[in-house]
């Protein structure tokens, strides 16, 4: 496979309407929005004791730091083949298809790519087994 049919099938495959890829999935997509900050305010208050002191609570940025964890976009093992280049069953990552305008379109599509589609979305990479043109 050449380099230019290898970005013609992630072009391919990519979604239609959009076609800007990021690594990462949303805060939203994950769980971690301001309700959820919220329910999780009000569980921590109904653990306190009647009249004793709820102490100083985590800012809503500090909470998404604790909620992200260390390393959010790694999905772990999957059975389902990559999202963008159909690679086989393996260690899968998160990542986001924009639209080509996000300003006045607040609309995303996940997807779940393998560690080869992560590489050429950060870097322009193409895996080993791509010649070149």
């Amino acid at each position: 496979m050449k380099r230019g049919d290898y970005e013609a099938m992630i072009a391919d495959n990519t979604p239609t309407g959009f076609p800007n890829l990021v690594l990462g999935w949303t805060d939203e997509e994950c769980g971690i929005d301001w309700d959820s900050y919220m329910e999780w305010g009000h569980n921590v208050m109904n653990q306190v004791a009647f009249g004793d002191d709820i102490g100083a609570f985590q800012t809503f940025d500090e909470w998404k730091c604790q909620e992200r964890g260390e390393n959010p976009n790694d999905l772990g093992f999957s059975h389902e083949k990559c999202d963008l280049c159909g690679a086989l069953p393996g260690d899968r990552y998160a990542a986001t298809a924009l639209p080509i305008d996000p300003a006045t379109n607040n609309d995303y599509c996940t997807l779940t790519i393998c560690g080869e589609c992560c590489l050429f979305i950060a870097n322009g990479d193409v895996p080993d087994y791509v010649e070149a043109n």
